[in-house]
């Protein structure tokens, strides 16, 4: 024991060195727009809990031990049996294993693509005109897409959107919450290159204004490493001290982005999402909450109620406007769907909401819908793609078209219905190769050619 004591002082110093050297990479690659030290060494040690909490900055801190051992290595070799000894070993150790596993990259990479579908792509239905047409003020639809660009946004980019004939976007300003019984809510200021996100946000604004699009801000909150699988949806507090810090916080987070929504002259706002468990148990704190951003706020509210039992629990439709749901339901049990299956699909779902649309006598918005493009995106639509998913799971931009036209056959011609929000558009993501992958993002696949198709035509007019 006393003679491994020192070779475990040596890996722990280096481990600990590579740490403090990820950390301060990591530190310089982000950057700071605050003014004082204190923000500064206040963001510095959240960067350090969250490099601390994750395993994978653990891994990448055994990195440089590792090729300092193998560089010894190699070199002790070639003292003692020379440079051929050393280039046989390297083969075997590296080139060979490396050549494996290029061979199966290139065949996960064969095997998940798509083959057998081919896709007649309309272009006559596509707005050229560069500006958004604004069909909403005649039939009352909101035909829009949650947002994610590059770290600048920028117009170009915001040109397909009205080419597909979207008319909506929406931002997503998270707020990070540790764990489901946290009570505090942080909520970033900063950006990777140095800007304020508020900046980079009236940046954004004045592009999508100049192309007659409508901007929408939907705050989410972002949870760390929660314990025991839970997420937003689950959060709880302990006592109600607790639950009192945690609306405290809430409030001022919510109320920061509906005055800035005021201040930009945006028409919508959404108060919330997925916070099944609070809107459950707290539901007076929701009454108080839009009553005080209806104080700051003069445009239409909704709060993205979770598709599972969540919009049937909430009671406070009749304050908002609109009813809002993440309509993530299952549609099948099979994979690579018909259309007609997931028409037959939809029908139990749209029974309850159209009920509670009569009910409350208010219009229903998706606040959140989506699809992976892959055979398996209608069975669970929430899911997301796992991050060896490209290894495995085959691409199908046929099942992602077919479960939005399903979407719109079923809902397009409702008078209660007020649109929908789909889940994700990627600006940074429209090469050809974007076909080829699962995740949601419609861009540069046969949805956006669908998405184009119906929202280029007016629905029933909303009551």
């Amino acid at each position: 024991m006393k003679t491994r004591l020192p070779q475990i002082k040596r890996y722990l110093l280096w481990v600990f060195s590579s740490f403090l050297l990820l950390w301060f990479l990591l530190s310089l690659s982000i950057g700071s727009s605050t003014n004082s030290w204190k923000e500064f060494f206040a963001g510095q040690l959240d960067l350090g809990r969250m490099l601390a909490g994750h395993p994978f900055s653990w891994l990448l801190s055994n990195v440089p031990l590792l090729l300092f051992l193998s560089f010894r290595a190699v070199w002790r070799l070639y003292q003692q049996r020379g440079i051929q000894m050393v280039l046989k070993r390297l083969a075997l150790v590296v080139l060979l294993p490396l050549m494996l596993g290029i061979a199966g990259w290139k065949y996960a990479d064969w095997y998940t693509q798509e083959r057998d579908y081919t896709y007649e792509w309309d272009h006559s239905i596509e707005n050229e005109s560069g500006s958004a047409l604004q069909r909403y003020k005649k039939d009352g639809k909101i035909r829009g897409v949650h947002y994610f660009g590059s770290r600048r946004f920028n117009g170009d980019i915001l040109t397909p959107i009205t080419k597909n004939n979207i008319e909506w976007v929406v931002l997503v300003p998270y707020s990070y919450q540790e764990d489901y019984d946290s009570p505090d809510l942080r909520v970033s200021r900063g950006t990777r290159n140095g800007e304020s996100r508020v900046n980079r946000y009236v940046e954004f604004i004045d592009k999508a204004k100049k192309l007659n699009l409508q901007v929408m801000m939907k705050p989410h909150i972002w949870m760390g490493s929660p314990s025991g699988g839970k997420w937003r949806s689950d959060i709880e507090m302990a006592d109600e001290a607790a639950w009192k810090a945690w609306q405290a916080s809430y409030r001022e987070y919510i109320l920061q982005y509906a005055k800035f929504s005021e201040e930009q002259g945006l028409p919508f706002f959404c108060i919330g999402a997925e916070l099944h468990m609070v809107v459950k148990k707290q539901p007076e704190f929701w009454r108080e909450l839009i009553k005080e951003v209806r104080t700051v706020y003069s445009g239409k509210l909704t709060y993205g109620a979770n598709w599972y039992q969540e919009y049937e629990d909430v009671t406070f439709w009749d304050d908002l406007d609109y009813i809002g749901i993440q309509a993530y339901f299952p549609l099948t049990k099979n994979e690579n769907p018909s259309v007609d299956e997931l028409v037959k699909g939809w029908k139990p779902h749209v029974k309850k909401i159209e009920a509670m649309s009569k009910r409350y006598n208010k219009p229903v918005l998706f606040t959140e819908i989506g699809y992976k493009s892959s055979c398996d995106a209608a069975i669970e639509p929430w899911a997301w793609a796992s991050s060896l998913g490209g290894l495995y799971e085959k691409v199908s931009t046929e099942t992602q078209a077919n479960c939005y036209e399903a979407f719109f056959k079923v809902f397009w011609k409702e008078e209660w219905f007020a649109g929908a929000l789909f889940w994700e558009w990627k600006g940074y993501d429209g090469s050809q190769n974007s076909r080829q992958s699962i995740n949601f993002t419609p861009y540069n696949k046969p949805a956006a050619n669908v998405m184009a198709k119906w929202f280029g035509r007016l629905g029933k007019a909303v009551k």
